[in-house]
């Protein structure tokens, strides 16, 4: 029996990377035409003089716990998920005008999975769960 050559296997695995690269373009390129990231408010990092208090913001039964927050400028803000069958993905601004907040990364979180940024500029933010757009909350830094 004839063996096949490894550039097929090359071929294959550049099939793979090459629909992977156009999905992610694809998706990146969406996302930005549906959420107008090039028009959001930019909310660039405010260089903070000390490290504050952690303010932890659990998503547990379809509801953000406080949705309510206040914390000092230059505090810690952490979103985590607690519960076991469902993901959140948590997104500051108004759904579905995402702001972009410096140090914050938008990101799907699973069972028990965290994601934080420091407050480094004072002002009321919106945050909602963009998989479950009715979930909403406000956090609100001072100086």
């Amino acid at each position: 029996m004839k063996q096949k050559s490894p550039w097929i296997h090359y071929g294959i695995l550049f099939v793979i990377y090459a629909v992977a690269t156009v999905t992610l373009l694809t998706h990146t390129f969406f996302h930005t035409l549906v959420h107008g990231e090039e028009n959001s408010i930019v909310y660039k990092a405010q260089p903070c003089s000390h490290v504050g208090s952690t303010h932890t913001i659990l998503i547990q039964g379809n509801a953000f716990i406080p949705d309510k927050l206040n914390v000092q400028r230059c505090d810690t803000v952490e979103f985590e998920n607690r519960d076991k069958n469902t993901q959140y993905l948590p997104s500051l601004g108004d759904h579905p005008h995402d702001i972009i907040y410096a140090g914050f990364k938008e990101q799907t979180l699973g069972y028990n999975q965290k994601e934080s940024f420091v407050a480094h500029t004072a002002g009321m933010f919106k945050f909602h769960d963009h998989i479950k757009d009715q979930i909403e909350g406000m956090i609100t830094i001072t100086r």
